[in-house]
């Protein structure tokens, strides 16, 4: 007689087969966070994502094509919590003077990145050069910050000489230049606080925007 977990129909322990499988994912990915996040993507199995997540590898497979599948989808997670609650905060502020706007958008992606190591390391090196899917991937996430900071910009200095696209070099730069600052900080080349630091990358933003205005109109602005 086969066991209740390998019947798919059957309830088992109070749960449906929806449920079970639910959870199992569930697991997968948790455990995907830990291991990716801590020993790193290349040194993860997927025996050893199985045992941390109590999941024979029958039912890896039933979730996941592969460890790239798995790393992809919270690679995604992250991107779309973080994208959520950084163009949510810059909402928020809007109507604020500009380096208010800057400092919440850029303590936001700070935090949502240094307040668990994990996800910096998965978002910021573990997804890495791992295929050319994921790091197309990575790109369109890249610009998607980008254009918060672009399109807001934007917004903020309405004028019609300072069209939509003008700071969308600029915005990448500053982007990239954040990636690099929170691999430095999580590997340890860098010790400095996050409030500090986003102190220090809310001046670095506002003058690198001014600085664009400045060699397209002769004038900043965002005057101090």
């Amino acid at each position: 007689m086969s066991s209740p977990e390998l019947s798919p129909g059957r309830p088992y322990g109070g749960k449906s087969p929806q449920e079970r499988t639910a959870s199992r994912h569930q697991r997968l990915l948790e455990a995907g966070v830990n291991l990716f996040g801590t020993d790193g993507y290349g040194a993860t199995s997927i025996e050893v994502l199985c045992r941390l997540s109590r999941v024979t590898p029958r039912y890896f497979y039933e979730s996941f094509s592969s460890r790239e599948e798995l790393l992809r989808e919270i690679y995604d997670q992250i991107a779309t919590d973080t994208l959520e609650q950084v163009a949510s905060v810059v909402r928020s502020a809007s109507d604020e003077d500009v380096d208010t706007l800057i400092f919440k958008g850029v303590g936001t992606l700070f935090h949502c990145m240094l307040d668990d190591p994990r996800i910096a390391r998965i978002f910021c090196i573990e997804a890495v050069g791992v295929s050319p899917a994921l790091e197309l991937r990575r790109r369109q996430v890249l610009h998607q910050f980008a254009a918060i900071i672009s399109s807001q910009a934007t917004v903020k200095v309405d004028n019609p000489e300072l069209g939509a696209g003008t700071y969308d070099l600029v915005a990448l730069a500053v982007v990239g230049g954040i990636y690099e600052l929170v691999v430095d900080s999580i590997s340890g080349l860098i010790d400095t606080e996050i409030e500090p630091l986003v102190d220090e990358v809310t001046a670095f933003v506002r003058d690198a925007l001014t600085g664009v205005s400045i060699r397209r109109i002769g004038e900043p602005a965002f005057p101090r």
